[in-house]
C-alpha cells in the first residue's frame, strides 16, 4: 500500500513565522529563476521564471 503526498508551499511556509496570506514577499529559487512564490509577491508583480535580480527590482523587499 502507498501513500502519495504533494505540499506545494512547503517550501515558503518553513521560511515565514506568520500564516502565507500575512507574510511579506517571499520567494524560492532554483538556478537563479522563482520557483514558487507567495500571495504578496504575486501581488507585487513577481512572476514564476523571473530571475533574482528581476523580483528584487519588482520588489525590493522580497524574501528568498
Amino acid at each position: 500500500m502507498w501513500l502519495g503526498l504533494q505540499f506545494p508551499e512547503l517550501g515558503l511556509e518553513v521560511f515565514t513565522a506568520q500564516p502565507l496570506a500575512e507574510a511579506p514577499p517571499t520567494v524560492l529559487l532554483e538556478e537563479q529563476r522563482v520557483v514558487a512564490l507567495n500571495t504578496a509577491a504575486g501581488f507585487a508583480g513577481i512572476a514564476l521564471g523571473s530571475t533574482l535580480a528581476t523580483a528584487r527590482s519588482i520588489c525590493a523587499d522580497v524574501g528568498y
